[in-house]
């Protein structure tokens, strides 16, 4: 299944105010997933999240890159 990215740890970033891709969609994945996810809600955000949030989406992106060593 493409949505586990083989062994890669993964940030799910979920609006959380979408409602095409339900927030209950993302809880899944990290559950799924285990150790390897990181849940991030972006407050204020539907599924439009990059224009609607730029500055949430690329503070939450470095601070989870910064957390893995990158």
């Amino acid at each position: 299944m493409w949505w586990k990215a083989g062994s890669a740890d993964v940030l799910v970033l979920q609006p959380a105010d979408d409602v095409v891709a339900l927030p209950a969609n993302a809880d899944d994945i990290v559950e799924r997933l285990g150790e390897r996810a990181t849940l991030v809600a972006a407050a204020d955000a539907g599924h439009a999240l990059l224009p609607e949030q730029p500055e949430a989406v690329a503070d939450a992106l470095l601070s989870w890159l910064r957390g893995h060593g990158r």
